[in-house]
């Protein structure tokens, strides 16, 4: 039976939304760009309308924009890397015995020489002497109350 060799990568972190808040003579806002490109936007003492006419959203606007590019280029960035010195594969046999002589062996435990009946005398044989130890003073105790 030929073994199989199971590699698992761990799952990309999902890209953050971006927020950036805008202030107005007016009122505020805050506008939200989704990793999925959707531009959310909330205003609080001016209409939406109004909100996007002023030169505060459009730069809030551009400010969100850059930073979801960021970050989806710091994604790329580190995925890419993960393959960047990863050797080229010559041939497929040899791959396979090079990451078989890598994987782990099999541990196998020693062999013990006791049975259970003698390491249950052992812990017996350890807890009465123990127990005696402790009853001791208390004995004497009692010996001289009485």
């Amino acid at each position: 039976m030929e073994k199989e060799l199971h590699i698992i990568a761990s799952a990309p972190q999902q890209i953050q939304s971006c927020k950036e808040t805008f202030f107005t003579n007016n009122g505020y806002g805050t506008i939200e760009l989704t990793p999925y490109g959707d531009y959310l936007l909330n205003t609080v003492d001016i209409t939406d309308a109004a909100a996007r006419r002023t030169n505060e959203y459009k730069s809030a606007y551009k400010e969100v924009t850059a930073n979801m590019l960021q970050a989806y280029e710091e994604n790329t960035r580190a995925y890419t890397y993960l393959h960047e010195d990863m050797p080229s594969v010559e041939s497929v046999v040899k791959l396979k015995n090079d990451l078989m002589t890598l994987s782990p062996q099999k541990y196998e435990r020693g062999h013990f020489d006791f049975t259970r009946n003698s390491g249950r005398k052992t812990f017996l044989k350890r807890q009465r002497t123990s127990t005696s130890i402790r009853q001791k003073p208390m004995v004497m105790l009692m010996k001289r109350c009485l």
